[in-house]
C-alpha cells in the first residue's frame, strides 16, 4: 500500500511539473511558430531594456559586420561551435555570438547578457584584442548560437513526456491502492512475504559473514 501511495504521489508531482513546464515556457512555443521579429539597428540603438522588444526572438539585418576571430570550440575534438561578431549599433558596438556556419548579414537570436564562463572569456578576449572598443560596447549581447525554433517547438513535447510519465505512475499507484482496498488479505500476505524475504536476506547475510 505504501509503495502504491508513493507511485501516486510521484505521479501527481510529475503531472504538476509537466503542466508547470508548459505554462512557464509556452510563450517560446508560440514565438517559435510565429518566427523571429525583424528589428532595425536604429531601434536597437534606442533600446534601454531587451523587454521593450516586440519579441524575444528577433532578426537583425547588419549593414556592417566585423568578425572578431574569437570562437568557442568543442572540448572533445576542437570543432568550432560559436563565432563572435562585432556589429555597429549607433555609436557603439554590439557583441554577437552565432553558430559557426551562420551567415553574418542577417542574424537571428535573442538579446540578453550571458554570464557563462565561456562567453565571458570570449568577451574579455575580444576587448583585449580591440582595446579601442572599451567604453563603446553595446550594453546587451546578441545570442544566436542557440536554435530558438527547435527549443521552442520541443516545449510541448517535454511537458507531455513529464506529464505522461506522471500519469503512468499515478495509474500504477491507483491500481495498487485499489487492489489493497478490495482484497486486504492479499495485500497483507504480500506485505508479510516481503518482510519474510527481507528478514531471510538479513539472517542469511549474517550467517555467511559468520
Amino acid at each position: 500500500m505504501l509503495k502504491a501511495l508513493g507511485f501516486l504521489l510521484a505521479g501527481l508531482l510529475l503531472i504538476g511539473g509537466g503542466v508547470a513546464a508548459w505554462f512557464q515556457w509556452e510563450h517560446m512555443f508560440w514565438t517559435a511558430l510565429k518566427g523571429p521579429t525583424e528589428v532595425t539597428l536604429a531601434e536597437l540603438a534606442k533600446l534601454e531594456d531587451p523587454k521593450q522588444l516586440p519579441s524575444e526572438w528577433i532578426r537583425v539585418k547588419c549593414e556592417k559586420v566585423v568578425e572578431a576571430n574569437v570562437v568557442i570550440k568543442r572540448s572533445t575534438d576542437g570543432a568550432v561551435l560559436t563565432k563572435y561578431l562585432l556589429v555597429p549599433v549607433g555609436d557603439r558596438w554590439m557583441i554577437a555570438s552565432v553558430k559557426e556556419r551562420s551567415g553574418v548579414s542577417v542574424i537571428d537570436g535573442q538579446l540578453y547578457n550571458n554570464n557563462a564562463f565561456e562567453n565571458q572569456e570570449a568577451i574579455a578576449a575580444i576587448i583585449n584584442k580591440y582595446p579601442d572598443l572599451r567604453g563603446q560596447i553595446y550594453p546587451f549581447q546578441f545570442h544566436g548560437e542557440v536554435d530558438y525554433r527547435d527549443n521552442g517547438l520541443y516545449i510541448p513535447v517535454l511537458a507531455a513526456l513529464i506529464a505522461g510519465l506522471g500519469l503512468t505512475l499515478g495509474c500504477m499507484g491507483i491500481g495498487g491502492i485499489s487492489l489493497g482496498l478490495r482484497d486486504p488479505a492479499t495485500a497483507q500476505a504480500a506485505a508479510r512475504a516481503d518482510a519474510d524475504r527481507t528478514i531471510d536476506r538479513i539472517l542469511h547475510g549474517k550467517g555467511t559473514r559468520g
